[in-house]
């Protein structure tokens, strides 16, 4: 079984770059689902929920081509903390984050709609953030930058964000959005290699 194409189901210019620089030829197309209405039992199923989705829907308008989804969740005590959408928001967030730990969750699913079963693979990893205790100006000056509008939790660690933390567990991909190195590893494992065929068609093992 052959696959056509690789579709990146998203429309971060973050995602499309970090998978760029594997050399995989790729397009990219948005998958048109409304993620705010998909919640699982706790934060790691609701990543995990998003990316299925996400992947499903492009894959069933490209059945022969291997569809990436990707999602990120922000869990602290229990709670899934939803993209910040004003700078209110922001700041009720970062007063709740400041001096804790939290953790992003980056789910990706591979699905191939042609394929039996079409989901290939599923997973979650998890990259675990401590920041540190912030005062009310930083908070105010972190604002100003104005980098937070549409962000997971209410930033975007980067960039300027990189200054709001004290430690973090987790590799740069992971926290951007797309666990690459796992990514790259479930791609070998059914038959796609960068470095031996950078691009498709693929012979799915």
């Amino acid at each position: 079984m052959f696959i056509k194409e690789l579709v990146l189901a998203s429309s971060s210019p973050y995602r499309r770059k970090l998978l760029q620089s594997t050399g995989l030829t790729f397009r990219c197309q948005p998958a048109d689902v409304d993620e705010s209405s998909i919640h699982g039992r706790n934060a790691h199923d609701t990543a995990k929920l998003r990316a299925r989705r996400k992947a499903e829907a492009v894959g069933r308008l490209h059945p022969q081509s291997l569809v990436l989804g990707c999602d990120q969740v922000l869990g602290f005590n229990e709670q899934n903390i939803p993209k910040a959408r004003t700078a209110e928001v922001t700041k009720e967030h970062l007063r709740m984050l400041s001096g804790q730990q939290h953790t992003l969750y980056s789910a990706f699913a591979l699905y191939l709609h042609h394929s039996k079963p079409p989901l290939l693979a599923i997973d979650v990893i998890p990259a675990h953030m401590r920041m540190r205790q912030l005062t009310a100006a930083e908070i105010d000056g972190f604002i100003a930058f104005d980098e937070w509008s549409e962000t997971v939790g209410c930033y975007r660690y980067e960039s300027t964000a990189v200054n709001l933390f004290e430690h973090v567990d987790g590799s740069q991909h992971t926290i951007v959005g797309l666990p690459l190195l796992e990514v790259l590893t479930t791609l070998r494992k059914i038959g796609i290699n960068p470095l031996l065929a950078p691009q498709p068609p693929w012979e799915l093992r």
